[in-house]
């Protein structure tokens, strides 16, 4: 049975030079995985900063078919908005689609995990068009 409730979990971890390490996107009441791992190994070692200059099509294999892009898609936004909140970017009136809810530091790197305003993304994906898919 589908759930009301659409808020996603992310963690996303940095090492000390601010390169992803590793991110997970899950439902919050189920706990399930959005998307797979699909996008990790292709940003893992990029620089967060570099992550927010990157599009979708620059990333997603073009070969996948339209739900796995979609999902992927929606992972690279998740992180961007993430990036985002973690450097205080950008204060442009948007409506920020990651809300901090823990942000953890040392000598090894950077841990932050919040919640997803799914909605703010899936509106991002239509009006980008990055996915392919028609929503």
């Amino acid at each position: 049975m589908p759930c009301s409730d659409q808020t996603e979990q992310l963690t996303l971890e940095l090492d000390s030079q601010d390169r992803i390490r590793s991110f997970s996107l899950d439902k919050r009441t189920c706990h399930q995985p959005v998307g797979g791992a699909a996008l990790l190994p292709v940003i893992r070692d990029m620089p967060a900063r570099s992550l927010l200059e990157a599009d979708a099509d620059g990333l997603i294999d073009p070969r996948v078919d339209d739900v796995q892009a979609f999902m992927l898609t929606k992972q690279l936004f998740a992180l961007q908005g993430a990036i985002e909140v973690m450097y205080g970017l950008p204060e442009n009136g948007h409506p920020q689609a990651f809300e901090l809810h823990e942000l953890e530091y040392d000598s090894g790197g950077t841990r932050l995990a919040g919640e997803i305003a799914i909605n703010i993304i899936a509106d991002q994906i239509s009006s980008c068009g990055g996915c392919r898919c028609s929503l």
